[in-house]
């Protein structure tokens, strides 16, 4: 990976990707071009030549469980998080009529961050399940990952239930019921996998404990860091009046101040910074997939990604 002033290799407690606050705004237009750009050069060159894991690599062996297919979760996730990342790029504008070559980035925050929280959630998902040094852990987070899938198919099957019985949907009571026994089905035999392996539910997760563990994983500690990368664009995902108070400027009160008026404002710093912390999780993650896809004998010859607390097992 080509070296870059603003993104450097190694531990992310010297990543300048995490404060670029002082930074002019044309340091991090730049940067921020720079990460869209790069994560195209992966959706066209990386993403299509991805291996098969190979027999004898760690993800093959962690695949073997009928219904966790580790390899099979993990790369769309990555996918997902590369294709996010890309998207941004339609941010990149010129800076004005009058210097159409310049190019300067539109801050647009709710949807801005509403986008780079599915990148840092597919990529923080990735790494889950790639990570831990014991097979049985990576093993255990894919499970948990398939129930959570499994169990809101089943709420989404039930709630259509009503519009079923009074005729407002018109679907085969008979399919609608094959359809959900397949679903719990499947629900039972994860369950019937996790018993076997001795893995303790509850087998649904937070989201918040997923993208923490995977900063965690990267070298990145700093939780009230990880709280600004991730809180502030879930916020915006779910609406929530907190994103609006951030990221907003009063433009006038009512009702004595007591009630107020915001618009959206946010700085490319805070952009930037957000779409760095994507970037890099997503990096790792695409390393570490490519790494754990390689026969254990050529891995004793491969550098694995940098991340101190990942094995080969």
């Amino acid at each position: 990976m080509p070296e870059h002033p603003f993104i450097k290799a190694g531990s992310l407690s010297d990543h300048v990707t995490w404060t670029p606050y002082g930074m002019s705004d044309e340091d991090c237009s730049r940067k921020f071009a720079w990460v869209v750009e790069e994560a195209l050069r992966w959706h066209k060159a990386v993403l299509p030549a991805l291996p098969v894991p190979e027999p004898g690599s760690s993800l093959a062996a962690d695949s073997a469980i009928p219904y966790l297919n580790v390899a099979g979760y993990v790369t769309p996730l990555i996918g997902h998080a590369v294709e996010h990342i890309c998207f941004m790029g339609g941010s990149i504008v010129p800076k004005s009529n009058d210097d159409p070559t310049t190019k300067v980035v539109r801050v647009w925050p709710s949807a801005q961050h509403t986008v780079i929280r599915s990148a840092i959630m597919s990529a923080s998902l990735a790494l889950w399940m790639l990570a831990s040094p014991s097979r049985a852990e990576r093993q255990s987070h894919c499970l948990r990952y398939v129930w959570e899938d499994v169990r809101q198919q089943i709420a989404s099957v039930k709630s259509i239930k009503p519009y079923i019985d009074s005729g407002s949907l018109a679907i085969d009571p008979a399919k609608y019921d094959e359809g959900l026994a397949q679903l719990k089905e499947q629900q039972q035999k994860l369950k019937d996998i996790a018993a076997e392996h001795d893995w303790p539910e509850p087998y649904s997760f937070q989201q918040t404990e997923v993208v923490q563990y995977a900063f965690d994983t990267i070298g990145f500690s700093d939780f009230p860091a990880i709280l600004s990368m991730w809180r502030e664009p879930s916020a915006a995902a779910h609406g929530l009046a907190s994103h609006s108070f951030l990221h907003s400027e009063k433009i006038a009160d009512l009702d004595d101040g007591v009630n107020s008026l915001y618009r959206s404002a946010s700085s490319i710093q805070e952009i930037s910074n957000l779409l760095g912390g994507a970037f890099v999780l997503t990096r790792y993650a695409l390393n570490l997939l490519q790494w754990r896809s390689i026969d254990l004998i050529k891995a004793l010859c491969t550098k694995a990604p940098p991340m101190g607390s990942v094995t080969r097992g």
